[in-house]
């Protein structure tokens, strides 16, 4: 067993490449056009107040932003979708809850499968929490491997 929590999410969604998913997803539907151009709108011009001084985010999704879990999970839905179809290794689970993840990885291979996961986008960084003892914390709960 292993998790994996990505590293600051929402400061590092690609927003350009986030937005063309979206806009590949909405095309797929009835919804009006419009939204392609809201959507972009609001994940292009958001601006934050620091030390007096307004500036505008130019790199992920602000957080506190009703819209940053979602944008987030569409992301990380393709991004996962890319990285293990692709894997050299592909875990025997994968369970992900927004920037947390439980996977089960035979240990020969998560060294070689995290290597991968962080070769797939450059802002979409891993770090990773093995097993101790048959037990690995994951979102306030405590699954227990009992072994073979």
């Amino acid at each position: 067993m292993i998790s994996f929590d990505i590293t600051s999410l929402f400061t590092n969604v690609p927003v350009d490449e986030t937005i063309s998913i979206i806009t590949n997803i909405l095309k797929d539907t009835d919804l009006p056009t419009g939204y392609i151009a809201c959507v972009n709108h609001c994940l292009t011009t958001g601006y934050f107040l620091w030390r007096g001084e307004y500036y505008l985010q130019v790199n992920g999704v602000a957080m506190g932003s009703p819209l940053a879990p979602v944008v987030a999970n569409i992301y990380m839905e393709w991004f996962e979708g890319q990285a293990l179809a692709s894997a050299p290794v592909r875990p025997r689970h994968w369970w992900r809850y927004v920037d947390d993840v439980f996977a089960i990885v035979n240990r020969e291979h998560v060294a070689e499968f995290v290597g991968h996961l962080n070769s797939v986008h450059g802002s979409i960084q891993f770090t990773t929490e093995e097993e101790r003892e048959g037990m690995l914390p994951f979102l306030d709960v405590l699954p227990l491997f009992p072994g073979p």
